[in-house]
């Protein structure tokens, strides 16, 4: 077979030069070449044959959003759970479930940046009075949607403790608008706190946040993204599930899924690519920093975050098969050192990033927050309801379990936030 191979500017033996078919040459070096403004500024601005090849990987990946309209999550990601391949959108907990869950409320509201989104508000099953006028605003990860967190949200509403759950942007049915992974999606999350205050303030005196991964590094990462917004001082505790530490981690873990990615890596230097994608992702994304610099743990740790004021719970299982418990830790172990006297850990057994099983008992997979820890039998909502309703009695919380202070001590050299 016939390769050509495609030469950059600036192009280091054995560095950088994708072989190609002579058949797939042409489309792709076409597509190198296209009057892209964008991508010709990021030539232009580092002159750097990393960022022209990253530019060309970031945007094909991108352009297919006339395919994946109505879809999230990544093109061409695979995710493995239980032996089985899962390849484009992941499996959202499907529409014909709804009716056991109803009723409910599903409404259009506004992140404080003005963008449309969805929401969904589930009244509580009844009335408790370890709950008086309590709701849970909950948000998703990255690649579900407000349905993901239903079975949790049951679990609350059983409790006697109103849900309202929302789609964050460029998920479910809210407005299609760039993710940035958890940075601006803050301003979702300040959004749906007003809403819930506007239109249910007589059922939402006490308002928690539960955050499931992206859901929940948004929220660590609110300081900077909301600025001046009283969202962190109007709520009464937080539980964050999963919550990454570093976004370059659980990044570099999905690209290498990525069909693009495995045939890149195999012949450019990684290193200098993921550069290029890091400093593309701060202009794409309109971030204040480079991508890979994304760290909630060191945002929600700063002197002046107002998080440090906000009790929080924060939980991980060893067996997370997407992002490191130790994200979990090194979050934890921030806020420890920067004197928050109310953050509390738990780790689980056993329990995945986001995959379980359908309701009837089908062996079919599908994406929900909901997951149980096999050490104790508990679930993320028993965990989430302890933790609520000692905060609302001034006590502290007693989860009967381990937490993150119960690791090795060997372990702090790989968890040394002061780094």
């Amino acid at each position: 077979m016939m390769i050509a191979r495609l030469g950059l500017p600036g192009h280091h033996p054995g560095q950088l030069g994708v072989p190609l078919t002579t058949q797939r040459f042409k489309s792709v070096a076409q597509e190198m070449d296209t009057p892209d403004k964008r991508i010709q500024t990021y030539c232009e601005m580092y002159r750097s044959p990393d960022v022209r090849l990253a530019a060309l990987f970031f945007t094909k990946v991108f352009r297919a959003r006339e395919v994946l309209d109505g879809l999230v999550g990544w093109p061409l990601l695979g995710t493995r759970v239980k032996g089985l391949f899962v390849k484009s959108s992941p499996l959202i907990f499907p529409d014909h479930y709804l009716d056991g869950f109803k009723p409910f409320e599903r409404i259009r509201f506004d992140s404080i940046d003005k963008k449309n989104l969805e929401g969904c508000w589930m009244p509580a099953r009844q009335e408790n009075p370890k709950f008086p006028k309590t709701t849970v605003v909950m948000g998703h990860g990255y690649g579900g949607d407000w349905r993901s967190l239903l079975p949790v949200a049951e679990a609350f509403r059983q409790a006697g403790i109103n849900c309202f759950l929302f789609d964050f942007r460029d998920h479910g049915r809210s407005e299609r608008w760039k993710t940035s992974f958890g940075f601006h999606e803050g301003k979702d999350i300040a959004g749906a706190v007003d809403f819930v205050r506007e239109k249910y303030g007589d059922k939402a005196e006490n308002i928690f946040y539960y955050g499931h991964s992206m859901g929940a590094a948004a929220f660590l990462m609110t300081p900077d993204s909301l600025k001046q917004h009283p969202m962190p001082k109007q709520i009464k505790g937080a539980i964050l599930d999963a919550p990454y530490a570093n976004f370059k981690v659980v990044a570099e873990r999905f690209l290498k899924l990525m069909s693009q990615f495995k045939l890149l890596e195999k012949h450019v230097n990684v290193d200098n690519l993921m550069n290029g994608l890091s400093l593309i992702g701060q202009d794409y994304l309109n971030l204040p920093f480079p991508l890979w610099k994304m760290q909630p743990w060191r945002i929600a740790s700063q002197p002046s975050s107002p998080l440090l004021e906000v009790p929080m719970v924060i939980l991980h299982s060893k067996d997370d098969d997407t992002t490191p418990y130790t994200e979990s830790v090194q979050n934890y172990q921030a806020l420890k050192r920067a004197g928050h006297p109310k953050v509390w850990s738990i780790l689980m057994d056993g329990a995945n990033h986001m995959f379980g099983w359908m309701p009837d008992g089908k062996q079919e997979i599908y994406i929900t927050s909901q997951r149980t820890d096999t050490q104790t039998g508990k679930t993320i909502s028993d965990y989430g309801l302890t933790f609520m309703e000692a905060i609302l009695a001034q006590k502290t919380p007693d989860f009967n379990t381990i937490g993150f202070d119960s690791l090795p001590k060997e372990s702090d050299s790989k968890l040394d936030v002061a780094a």
